[in-house]
């Protein structure tokens, strides 16, 4: 619908914006965290107005008073849902606030205090996007050549990169709409090809078929003067 592509065309304004910086000077994002501060920095120029959730008491009932009234706005870091599963945590999502629900206990609220108890709260991935962050500032090279074998073979550390960028799609895929964000301070991706050969690769690799209609994917390397981009071909930018 016509929000959620303006969510999508914001995400990817924000990682243009990000790609200039990082391009101009890799080594001010040290870490995965300086990326994710990075992005969340630039979304809330554009995301920070809180909007009303819908609120419930123990036991389930929709409150209508307007002393109940609680805000949120859409960006979130590792936001847990009510289940609590860690393997839901996105490194940033963007909720839609209409459909979060927010549970207080009634019998403990005090106007006069401006306290509303709030113990717990439920939000739906399918109903958000979420954004994950791949940090790569230790591994230098895919390959290393075998004496024994004489030939090429792909590192260990680079398998368990690859693995646990796999794992990363597949909690992509619980979201409506999937962003991830490569950072790779080694160039070790040259070209939009290889790019493209990769990251099909990894999302075939994680179930083909919905992380196809929904994933969008960015590489950012020193070298490249442009952002790779990985745009699904149906549904997402």
């Amino acid at each position: 619908n016509e929000n959620t592509n303006k969510i999508q065309w914001k995400i990817r304004t924000a990682i243009q914006r990000l790609h200039k910086k990082y391009h101009q000077n890799p080594w001010i994002f040290m870490t995965e965290a300086d990326v994710q501060c990075a992005i969340y920095y630039e979304l809330t120029k554009s995301t920070s107005k809180a909007r009303k959730v819908i609120v419930r008491d123990v036991n389930g009932k929709k409150m209508r008073d307007w002393g109940y009234q609680i805000l949120t706005k859409p960006l979130h870091a590792e936001l847990s849902s009510s289940r609590r599963k860690a393997t839901e945590y996105a490194d940033l999502c963007l909720i839609v606030p209409s459909k979060v629900e927010f549970w207080i206990k009634k019998t403990k609220f005090s106007r006069g205090n401006k306290e509303t108890p709030v113990w717990n709260w439920n939000w739906n991935p399918e109903d958000s996007t979420g954004i994950e962050i791949k940090f790569n500032r230790w591994i230098i090279k895919t390959k290393a050549y075998s004496r024994n074998t004489k030939r090429e073979r792909i590192t260990e550390k680079w398998k368990n990169y690859r693995y646990r960028l796999l794992e990363d799609i597949k909690k992509l895929k619980r979201y409506k709409r999937g962003w991830l964000i490569f950072v790779d301070q080694h160039s070790l991706i040259t070209s939009y090809n290889q790019w493209r050969e990769f990251i099909d690769e990894v999302i075939r690799d994680s179930n083909y078929g919905y992380a196809k209609k929904t994933l969008n994917a960015y590489y950012l390397c020193p070298k490249m003067k442009r952002a790779l981009s990985y745009k699904s071909p149906r549904y997402s930018f």
